[in-house]
């Protein structure tokens, strides 16, 4: 039996479906995705309003120290001191304003501690008129009230503001707080977090490329294999240096392999048998006659 030509090679045909590598790609590369989709989100559900909670302690306590120290002043109606204190209080770091209102709500002392973070009319406006009386109009104490508070936007700038009352002298302490900058914080602590992610993205994909290829480089080999087989090179060597499953698929190669090289074997002889068998019986009618 004339064996096919060496040279004879598998047409290239577009194979259907995801190669293993790229399944096992796409794969990982969702569970990165969807665990950063979830990263962010509990982030953003549990992180701020921890970071929120500290800013309105550390409000409180500033308002509590400002409005236990302006007490006796305002209740001796030494608005010099009470200014005076209003500045010490403001210049405390992230602390926006800072303003007491009496009972006939006019401000007997109102200072800002930077106006060039709040936008240039806000500004211009303070410089020209003074503490804006119409700011802390919206958040009035009533009777028996400890402490109200509120975010607002104030000259473009996010505010937290806490309201205290003074004593039972019917006036109120304002302090504002700028948040501008924990919003920044927030955000920036979340980019680590990403990085980090990313960095494990890369080395994951990194592994899975590396295991896919112990897969498909056997399954490759085999593919190859069984293809020589079937246009007639019965003794390719199946030599496959891998373990588990593939191991077991090649050991089944190797099975079908010597099954079909038994079953041509035996062919190739009934074929010898079936040419000599006639020579055989022409000769012995030959030697009756």
């Amino acid at each position: 039996m004339n064996q096919p030509d060496s040279k004879v090679s598998e047409p290239k045909t577009k194979v259907p479906g995801l190669k293993i590598n790229t399944k096992l790609m796409l794969a990982f590369l969702g569970y990165i995705f969807l665990l950063g989709i979830l990263l962010v989100f509990l982030y953003q559900r549990f992180v701020p309003p921890l970071v929120n909670e500290q800013i309105v302690q550390r409000t409180f306590a500033i308002s509590k120290s400002f409005s236990s120290t302006v007490l006796e002043p305002v209740l001796t109606r030494n608005y010099l001191r009470v200014n005076k204190v209003a500045e010490i209080t403001v210049n405390l770091p992230d602390v926006a304003y800072v303003a007491v209102i009496n009972k006939r709500g006019i401000a007997i002392a109102g200072q800002f501690s930077d106006l060039s973070r709040f936008n240039s009319d806000f500004a211009a406006l303070v410089k020209e008129k003074g503490f804006p009386k119409k700011l802390v109009e919206k958040i009035r104490m009533t009777t028996n009230q400890t402490e109200e508070h509120r975010d607002i936007v104030v000259g473009g700038q996010k505010v937290f503001e806490i309201a205290m009352p003074l004593g039972l002298s019917g006036s109120e302490a304002h302090i504002g707080i700028f948040t501008e900058n924990v919003d920044k914080e927030l955000q920036a602590a979340l980019y680590p977090l990403l990085a980090l992610l990313g960095i494990m993205g890369l080395v994951g994909a990194v592994a899975i490329m590396l295991v896919a290829k112990t897969v498909s480089k056997p399954i490759r080999q085999l593919t190859e294999q069984a293809h020589a087989i079937s246009i007639g090179k019965i003794d390719t060597s199946i030599n496959i240096k891998c373990g588990g499953e593939i191991w077991e698929l090649a050991q089944s190669f190797t099975r079908m392999q010597a099954a079909v090289n038994y079953m041509m074997k035996k062919m190739q002889n009934n074929e010898q048998r079936s040419k000599t068998s006639p020579q055989k019986s022409g000769l012995n009618s030959g030697e009756k006659l």
